[in-house]
């Protein structure tokens, strides 16, 4: 197990010095194919992720940029990577992309970003992964497979919980920011933000 988060974190270290060529793939021809993009995205999704320290190197970067956490503002939207060619990926779904006006599969996240009461510095906070929708036709052939084989070997039915709404998403940033000490004088948000869930 620690060869696999070696791996995801040495991912995330190269990410990090190589901003502008920063993919798996680019990963994976620099290593000479071995191991694979597709192995590489498996373990960087292993790694576990800690909310609180995302949101305390947040603070760390709006420290170092000069950003009060007293006025200003936060912007809260969403944004969907459109992923026409991950069928099988777990969190893509159909969604509404206002980019191209139309559904298409993608991953969406739930976004704030705080900006200082000047205006001239921000720092993004951690994104939320929004998981509303409807899956690909290949995700949902796999989770019917999947619960067949479990009847078949006996086990008891998954339950699936909902997932939360976008707004849902958006007042947990809003609770969080809140928490780490951000007190903005505006919340900027789309008017689907206001709806009532």
């Amino acid at each position: 197990m620690r060869a696999r988060i070696e791996l995801g974190e040495f991912y995330a270290n190269w990410v990090g010095a190589n901003p502008s060529r920063a993919s798996m793939v680019e990963l994976s021809r620099t290593l000479g194919r071995q191991p694979s993009h597709d192995t590489i995205r498996r373990r960087v999704a292993e790694i576990p992720v800690d909310r609180k320290e995302q949101l305390k190197d947040m603070l760390g970067v709006a420290k170092r940029s000069g950003i009060s956490l007293v006025g200003g503002y936060v912007s809260l939207d969403d944004y969907m990577h459109v992923k026409t060619s991950s069928r099988f990926n777990e969190a893509v779904r159909h969604n509404w992309c206002g980019a191209e006006h139309r559904v298409r599969p993608g991953i969406t996240e739930v976004t704030a970003v705080c900006q200082g009461a000047r205006g001239k510095r921000w720092c993004p906070a951690p994104s939320r992964l929004y998981l509303g929708g409807k899956k690909t036709k290949k995700a949902r052939e796999r989770d019917e497979e999947s619960a067949s084989e479990r009847l078949e070997q006996g086990l008891p039915e998954l339950v699936v919980e909902k997932p939360e709404t976008k707004n849902e998403l958006a007042r947990q940033h809003i609770k969080e920011l809140l928490g780490c000490g951000f007190l903005p004088k505006y919340w900027l948000a789309d008017s689907f933000y206001a709806a009532v869930d």
